[in-house]
């Protein structure tokens, strides 16, 4: 049995903390493959909010390449006209990997949220999952009680994983921009960097 990591996220653009929480949970929980899952059509965010799929499909493969063992689904894209669920894809990802353990990479915000997604029970009969600690409006000992409500309710395998989880944030990235301050390179790999201004994203000008 293959264990099989599922990172989601908007991904616009993805940033090194997202690589930096991808790859902990990889070698930490000894995964056979991660396969980050950009997101297709947010159901809580309006199409017009979000930048074109291609480009985070695009940014993101450049952003992974060249780490093994990592990939990147579309699956999410392939039917434009409905919104994008989590428990709809792991159920696609539980038929692509029927005898393999999938394991669900998420934020501490996300544990707060999920019992307004779509299916939660579905959710955590699908995947463990992985949650790493974000500052912010929760604190750890907020996070713990949470893990204890979700595994109790929903039976649910939980596991944190520790990470220097920094503030940093596609918004503002996207607004740095916007700003015309293209000073973000500790925040974005080069790469990315090159394709957001190659393709003039988020206000961005060509490279001189």
């Amino acid at each position: 049995m293959k264990k099989i990591g599922i990172f989601g996220g908007t991904f616009d653009p993805i940033h090194k903390l997202h690589l930096r929480i991808s790859l902990l949970a990889k070698n930490e929980l000894d995964l056979d493959q991660m396969i980050i899952v950009p997101t297709g059509n947010p159901p809580h965010k309006n199409n017009n909010q979000v930048t074109d799929f291609a480009h985070r499909f695009n940014m993101v493969q450049l952003a992974v390449e060249k780490f093994d063992g990592f990939s990147v689904s579309d699956v999410e894209n392939q039917n434009s006209l409905n919104k994008s669920y989590t428990s709809d894809t792991l159920d696609y990802f539980s038929k692509e990997y029927p005898k393999d353990q999938l394991y669900f990479v998420v934020g501490s915000d996300s544990l707060f949220d999920i019992e307004n997604w779509k299916n939660p029970q579905n959710i955590f009969d699908k995947a463990i999952f992985v949650v790493f600690y974000r500052p912010g409006r929760f604190s750890r000992e907020d996070l713990d009680a949470q893990v204890e409500y979700l595994t109790n309710k929903y039976s649910a395998h939980i596991l944190q994983i520790k990470v220097f989880a920094e503030d940093v944030s596609s918004t503002d990235i996207r607004q740095d921009y916007s700003d015309g301050d293209l000073d973000n390179s500790d925040v974005i790999t080069a790469e990315v960097r090159k394709y957001i201004e190659e393709h003039q994203l988020y206000g961005s000008k060509n490279p001189r």
